[in-house]
């Protein structure tokens, strides 16, 4: 099922070409010259994409590629709204994605589209995550589907297989797992797919179990298995042996100065005269959809 991208009819093009052969180049900034170039736009591609006669492909309807509604030029709605009823005619479906809280994100029904999709955006701006849940509240109450959103970046670095992992847990914890979704860009998932790397691998697993509506999230609480020893007036530096893809400090020591990486790796200098046990509390990502409080004792004696 195919859709194809229809441009912007911008208003700052007022010579587009002479499409009618009247003599006249189209003016976009008119609602007629509008008109006339989306209707060119719908016959070429339906045209050109029905006589290349593809045997596997059927084109269903046509992507509203502008992510924002431009209410500054005043025509454009009603040419959003005729394009749509032209594409409904013959018999092709209009598809939009607005980006979060995107001028006229809650206009798409009225505009005519079909279908539309909210992207929450914060895979690429590093806006705060609180993104995710309300994009999820906005397509509840306006019937959007949610844009997953995803770069090559997540194959290979933690961080932003985390940033990911983020819309996946949105998905669970606040429905859109079992709603339509979008998905950008197909080169990572083909990627994951591929991948023998623990990080591209995690990207395939969970996107699976998404798309199959079975993935959850778990957490629990442990110690770590052995108890890390100190000399007094000493100093320690280790790294912790669990199966993790990423640690989080959650509490450090009381009773000396620790330093500690994502990677697991931390060191350790117990305060002057300090004798006993210290301790600070870790989360580890064993896999994108398990999580584990760890307990790290360090015993600081003779």
């Amino acid at each position: 099922k195919v859709f194809l991208t229809m441009f912007l009819p911008s208003a700052n093009f007022t010579e587009f070409g002479d499409l009618d052969k009247d003599g006249k180049n189209e003016d976009l900034s008119t609602l007629e010259g509008k008109k006339k170039v989306m209707d060119w736009q719908i016959n070429e591609y339906a045209d050109r994409f029905n006589a290349a006669g593809y045997d596997n492909l059927d084109l269903v309807g046509f992507y509203w590629h502008d992510e924002v509604i431009r209410y500054d030029d005043t025509s454009l709605p009603a040419a959003i709204r005729y394009t749509a009823d032209k594409a409904h005619e013959k018999g092709y479906i209009m598809m939009s994605c607005p980006y979060y809280l995107a001028s006229g994100y809650y206009d798409w029904y009225n505009l005519g589209f079909d279908i539309a999709f909210n992207q929450p955006a914060y895979f690429f701006w590093n806006n705060n995550e609180t993104a995710i849940p309300k994009t999820a509240a906005i397509a509840k109450s306006l019937g959007y589907g949610v844009e997953m959103e995803v770069e090559g970046s997540a194959v290979n670095e933690v961080e932003w297989l985390e940033r990911y992992i983020a819309y996946l847990r949105g998905g669970v914890d606040y429905g859109y797992m079992d709603a339509v979704h979008m998905y950008y860009y197909s080169k990572p998932y083909y990627e994951s797919c591929n991948s023998v790397s623990i990080l591209g691998r995690q990207l395939y697993e969970l996107n699976y179990r998404f798309l199959k509506g079975t993935l959850e999230f778990t957490y629990s609480e442990g110690d770590y298995d052995k108890v890390i020893k100190c000399a007094v007036g000493g100093s320690i530096s280790e790294k912790l042996k669990l199966s993790a893809i990423s640690y989080e400090l959650c509490s450090s020591t009381k009773y000396g100065t620790l330093k500690f990486t994502t990677d697991g790796r931390f060191s350790y200098k117990p305060a002057q005269g300090f004798i006993g046990e210290d301790s600070f509390y870790v989360k580890a990502m064993i896999s994108g959809a398990d999580e584990v409080l760890y307990r790290i004792t360090i015993d600081v004696g003779d």
